[in-house]
């Protein structure tokens, strides 16, 4: 476009396109930046002085892309340099002869990482085997190149998605066709290929996972507990990808700081889901998994079309459960310790010696956990001076406490603000007391509590 919230370009064809909007939306400012060639831009990095850097591709070699390394048609990987009003303050073209792309930035100990795919096996590029390979480019913060570095084998292989470890490595998500090379366990046509590198490229482990059809990666972020979560598209119902729901599903991968598998799932309908991007929300534990979806079945229920965005929120939630083990064996044990509690329970450990076992799984729901004691003294002793509520909670919460006449002496928003026991800058006399305590729980549910306690003063 050349009118509306465009500004015209350098040529005719698509340049890159940067706007900023406040949270209501609202357009701050627009740039747009290019040549006369085909410009894209892929991926924006916030550094921590205000500026951003611009991952993209082009096949310009004028106006704000100079330095392409590819012949006529072409695209070299860009990265851009913006101030916070999107001024350019550099543009570097890296690259070689043939078509080469930068997809995603990180930015680790003053490094810049730029990840993405690679045909050329000239100029910036090491040499390959003449396929698209994954391309990890590293540079300073002048965009001055560190290395390069290029992984795969002789079939195509693709990173769409980069993110940094807690242990600073690099881990990048895309697609790989080949059974060779760098590529170890092709299960199909194109799997899954996620890698973990170094600071240096070194290449730590690899795991391609998929069915006999065709996978590929969109996504991957560094979950809480230091492994990933890839997420992206599966078309296979066998072997790494089973539980198929239709033609193709949002498939999500959790993987060890390793790289072990820890579990899959699959998310969709009868029609083509398309996996794009995740997004986590520390405070909440939940994750957002964003695409595209034409299914109207199974989990997307309903269509406004052809194909319709499709956001799903997941909170991943720990099992707990206990193996039972039966045990209709010979009735004999041999003690080897008796342990007394602090309450004078005794226990014995023993050893028994059994025919045949089984294990039983026994899943225990958490019930909520909301204590509201029965009486207070608030003397100032340090001890047990505040009554509220205690435990844990991850929605509202709101308490009112009565006298024994019905006047409102406390209120509270927070389990964190209890009553000291003062009514009009007063201390109240002893005596009883009514709570009332609406909250949410675990389950999203509202919870009323209501009871009485006393105000003693020794």
């Amino acid at each position: 476009s050349t009118d509306g919230d465009v500004t015209p370009g350098y040529g005719s064809t698509r340049d890159i396109w940067i706007i900023k909007v406040d949270a209501s939306g609202s357009l701050q400012w627009q740039k747009r930046f290019g040549g006369t060639g085909l410009d894209v831009g892929n991926n924006i990095y916030a550094l921590s002085d205000g500026n951003y850097l611009i991952a993209a591709s082009s096949s310009s070699n004028d106006g704000d892309i100079t330095g392409n390394h590819g012949t006529a048609g072409y695209t070299d990987g860009v990265l851009l340099k913006i101030d916070p009003s999107g001024n350019k303050l550099w543009s570097k073209c890296y690259g070689g002869s043939r078509n080469d792309e930068l997809l995603n930035i990180q930015v680790i100990n003053n490094k810049i990482f730029v990840a993405g795919y690679a045909n050329s096996t000239d100029g910036d590029i090491p040499a390959n085997q003449k396929n698209y390979d994954v391309w990890l480019l590293a540079t300073d913060l002048n965009g001055n190149k560190l290395f390069s570095k290029i992984y795969g084998g002789s079939q195509n292989d693709v990173a769409y998605s980069m993110t940094s470890g807690n242990d600073n490595t690099l881990t990048l998500a895309g697609y790989t066709t080949s059974a060779d090379g760098d590529v170890k366990g092709a299960k199909g046509s194109q799997d899954f290929w996620i890698i973990n590198v170094g600071q240096q490229g070194k290449l730590n482990w690899q795991q391609t996972l998929g069915g006999s059809d065709a996978e590929f990666a969109n996504a991957v972020i560094t979950d809480k507990d230091g492994g990933y979560i890839a997420g992206g598209v599966s078309y296979s119902n066998d072997i790494d990808a089973t539980g198929s729901k239709g033609q193709g599903d949002y498939w999500i991968v959790k993987l060890t700081p390793a790289g072990e598998v820890v579990w899959k799932h699959n998310i969709g309908g009868k029609g083509n889901d398309n996996l794009h991007s995740i997004a986590y929300q520390p405070a909440l534990h939940e994750y957002y998994f964003a695409g595209d979806t034409e299914s109207e079945t199974g989990d997307f229920r309903k269509s406004n079309g052809n194909t319709d965005f499709g956001i799903v929120k997941c909170k991943i939630v720990d099992t707990v459960f206990t193996d039972t083990i039966v045990c209709p064996g010979i009735p004999f044990s041999q003690k080897t310790d008796i342990l007394k509690d602090a309450c004078g329970y005794d226990s014995a450990i023993a050893t028994y010696r059994v025919n045949t076992t089984n294990c039983e799984f026994s899943h225990l729901n958490k019930s909520d956990t909301l204590y509201v004691p029965n009486a207070f003294t608030p003397n100032n002793d340090g001890k047990n001076d505040l009554f509220g509520a205690a435990g844990k909670i991850q929605g509202a919460y709101f308490m009112q406490v009565f006298n024994r006449y019905g006047e409102l002496v406390f209120q509270s928003n927070s389990i964190n603000n209890k009553w000291n026991g003062m009514y009009k800058n007063q201390m109240q006399q002893t005596g009883a007391f009514v709570y009332a305590i609406k909250y949410t729980n675990n389950n999203k549910q509202t919870v009323i509590k209501k009871g009485s306690f006393l105000l003693i003063r020794q």
